[in-house]
């Protein structure tokens, strides 16, 4: 009973009025950006894009902005391809507990508005009776900001149980544009690996959207493992990179300690966690160093679960002045890092339906600065390079494999070279943020 009158308040609901959004103050610029420097020369540039009441795609992110991390460096890259073009508008919208309200230096309007929880495993029945009573109030204020912000498109990324309440905005009439959900990787996972009414509550979400946009066409196949009635709306949108201004952002070095600085370095760059193989990197690194002892490694990542793990291996191994472990360093080091290193692992597992990469953007970041790829063959790897021709990739778990395509690298400089300006060449032409946007926009566009 107290269900079907919640849906009946949905309804009564519909065709209520909210007041609009009021000004949003503006951040004091903070951030380089060479392109959006053109186009806003002054104020009355981000005046007048506000008054052509552009059509605005909302990215809908579940932390804020802000924050570092793999997601949101591809929102911010996708936000800055939208700006450059002026067909349509971005914005972000908080699903955070933290009510936000600032316009970005470079003019996206973010706000945060507190999303109900959809499910609680622990009290699954009583949890979604609470999320539907809260619903008619939520969506009617979702409903509100579509409307002051003219949102054609929600797009939010990384997707989970949170977005719930986009697909029931669509589906009793609220919203009448388009619901994009792109996924990164772990969150179409942690959606196979769920049971009973929290996975038929994924489908239903799934089902709900417009496109489903996986970062590589491998995640794409693990979406299908969920939900393969919705294979037709499927897209694939690898991430990209722009390089001019991912030099642009970086800063000119990163000193080491000398005795990592006087050697040949092998480079890999990921979370310190299960999916990124780094014990498999370490034991394959052991063997390359008995043949090749002048050659050192170093491990670039956000400290993770695994980190402890991972330092634990290198002193059992004794290893401790072979590899050096970078935690949480700003991105703009990553350049100058990739600079002085000689070759670039990537280790990671790859798991259907269970863990592994999404779209290895690590790889792209190589290429931009012409270095060797040694990669394991993880989720989105074999769309970027042709093995033997622009890097070399092995099985996963398989340290002697993994060591003996590092040692033919180091072994042969010229073919690496050759291998290294051939995923250059290709990762310039194909893998970048305004083809991405490209895709993005023809999505929006089409009827």
């Amino acid at each position: 009973m107290g269900l079907s009158m919640t849906w009946r308040i949905c309804f009564a609901l519909r065709w209520g009025h909210l007041a609009a959004m009021g000004q949003r103050p503006l951040n004091t610029p903070s951030k380089r950006d060479y392109r959006l420097k053109k186009r806003m020369k002054n104020a009355d540039d981000l005046i007048n894009r506000m008054d052509k009441k552009l059509p605005t795609q909302a990215f809908v992110l579940g932390w804020p902005l802000k924050n570092m991390g793999g997601v949101n460096e591809v929102v911010r890259n996708l936000i800055r391809q939208y700006e450059c073009a002026g067909a349509i508008a971005p914005m972000v919208i908080e699903a955070t507990d933290q009510p936000s309200n600032y316009i970005t230096a470079e003019g996206t309007p973010v706000i945060g508005i507190p999303f109900p929880a959809v499910y609680d495993a622990r009290r699954p029945i009583a949890s979604l009776f609470k999320f539907l009573v809260r619903a008619p109030f939520f969506l009617l204020k979702l409903r509100s900001v579509c409307r002051a912000h003219s949102i054609e498109v929600l797009n939010p990324h990384f997707i989970g149980m949170e977005h719930f309440p986009l697909v029931m905005l669509r589906r009793l009439g609220l919203f009448h544009g388009r619901l994009f959900l792109s996924f990164h990787g772990s969150d179409i996972r942690e959606m196979i690996q769920a049971k009973g009414l929290r996975r038929r509550l994924f489908r239903l979400l799934l089902r709900g959207a417009d496109a489903l946009i996986p970062c590589s066409r491998g995640l794409g196949e693990e979406i299908l493992m969920l939900a393969p009635e919705c294979a037709e709306r499927i897209v694939p949108i690898p991430n990209g990179i722009d390089i001019a201004y991912f030099m642009e952002c970086a800063n000119p070095a990163y000193p080491l300690p000398e005795v990592f600085e006087r050697r040949r370095r092998l480079l890999s760059i990921g979370a310190f966690e299960y999916k990124k193989g780094h014990n498999v990197l370490v034991k394959a690194f052991d063997m390359v160093r008995r043949s090749h002892p002048d050659v050192c490694l170093v491990i670039v990542g956000q400290t993770r679960e695994e980190f402890g793990a991972t330092k634990q291996l290198i002193a059992d191994l004794q290893l401790a002045d072979d590899v050096l472990l970078l935690q949480d360093i700003p991105h703009a080091n990553i350049a100058p890092l990739l600079k002085s290193s000689n070759i670039f692992v990537l280790s990671s597992r790859w798991e259907k339906g269970v863990c592994g990469e999404g779209f290895a953007m690590a790889i792209l970041e190589a290429a931009a600065l012409q270095k060797p790829v040694v990669s394991t063959l993880s989720c989105g790897v074999a769309e970027i390079i042709e093995h033997g021709v622009s890097g070399l990739i092995v099985p996963p778990e398989s340290p002697e494999l993994l060591a003996r395509a590092i040692r033919e690298l180091l072994d042969d400089s010229e073919a690496a070279s050759r291998q290294a300006k051939r995923l250059h060449g290709r990762v310039s032409q194909e893998f970048t943020w305004n083809t991405a946007y490209q895709q993005y926009h023809r999505l929006a566009t089409f009827h």
